[in-house]
């Protein structure tokens, strides 16, 4: 196996060669639809996902007629702020407008909506929607409103953000009492009492403890559980199996529907997700994304040791975000971004 070299996983059963890295292949592994190689130039090995080319390829011209932007919003990640940027920053036409009796609404010449959006009309489905509620919601929704069909190309986008910042930003939100409403349905229903308990009434008094102490707090591997088809560990119902395999069981479930989305970005790496963005949708942004690398997150004063806590709380999403910062750089490499 020649060194410097990477693979991209071209069938569930063998690796191909692909662009070289600045690292040594020492082994490789097949596992399920995602390759696994033990990487390391200087003799150490640690395991890196790699992925099948239809996983990385992503070639998809956005047409207002038939296309439907489907945002899936993970409270703290920054999704809002890309929707905003699509809607009033990009050469996309026609633009967005806000109509008093119908709300914010993003329709072509021909009256199709091509921005899943709020709006008064109905065919929202949900601000803070997860991938379980979302995918059940969109095409009755749009049908119903519509007359869409499945034959509409809904285009699902999402950001993610570091595990640790987005955590500690969620508290600091709910320590001014702005409490995020994000129970979602699953199955058509609510979680009960029983299923979800009340953790806590957002209040200023808000500790950090009392906050990574809740074993109900939603905030906790949140980006997992939204991403997640809460359907296969039977929704907020916990009893049938353990608490070891329903993790395992919801990561697993969030990185195979992070691959099938039409794009995803992350929140720390501006630039490349907004270039990522308009090579796959062939859309221009009319002036580029901010960086931000102070935030109220990083400006809190949180303690090594709380860090570490926080970063074990939410292993979850600390391995699904490592898996989907490799698989966007490996997007940006395929797409000859870097």
């Amino acid at each position: 196996m020649p060194p410097s070299s990477q693979f991209v996983c071209s069938t569930r059963a063998r690796c191909s060669f692909s662009k070289p890295l600045k690292t040594m292949v020492v082994g490789a592994i097949v596992l399920g639809c995602i390759c696994y190689v033990n990487i390391g130039g200087d003799g150490s090995k640690r395991k890196e996902p790699m992925f099948r080319e239809i996983d990385v390829a992503r070639d998809l011209p956005f047409d207002v007629n038939k296309d439907v932007f489907a945002p899936l919003n993970i409270p703290k990640t920054g999704t809002q702020v890309l929707v905003y940027y699509i809607t009033h920053n990009s050469d996309i036409k026609p633009r967005c407008r806000f109509l008093k009796a119908k709300g914010f609404r993003c329709v072509s010449a021909t009256n199709s909506t091509w921005l899943l959006g709020d709006s008064k009309k109905g065919s929202n489905c949900g601000s803070n929607s997860d991938w379980t509620e979302l995918t059940e919601c969109i095409e009755a929704r749009f049908a119903e409103n519509e007359g869409k069909t499945a034959q509409s190309s809904y285009r699902y986008i999402t950001l993610l953000r570091d595990p640790v910042q987005r955590f500690i930003s969620e508290f600091l939100r709910t320590k001014k009492i702005v409490k995020i409403a994000d129970v979602n349905s699953c199955h058509g229903r609510l979680p009960s009492q029983l299923e979800l308990p009340d953790c806590f009434d957002a209040a200023r008094n808000l500790t950090l403890d009392w906050f990574l102490a809740c074993r109900s707090n939603l905030a906790i591997n949140r980006q997992t559980r939204m991403l997640a088809d809460l359907r296969l560990v039977n929704c907020y119902n916990k009893t049938g199996m353990t608490e070891k395999e329903r993790d395992r069981r919801l990561l697993e479930s969030a990185k195979e529907n992070l691959l099938k989305m039409s794009f995803f970005g992350l929140t720390d790496y501006q630039h490349l997700s907004q270039v990522v963005f308009e090579e796959t949708f062939h859309v221009k942004f009319l002036s580029d994304f901010e960086e931000f690398n102070v935030t109220h997150a990083r400006k809190a004063v949180i303690s090594p040791s709380d860090l570490e806590r926080i970063a074990k709380v939410n292993h979850n999403d600390v391995e699904l975000y490592n898996f989907a910062k490799s698989l966007l750089m490996e997007r940006a490499r395929y797409m000859n971004l870097q």
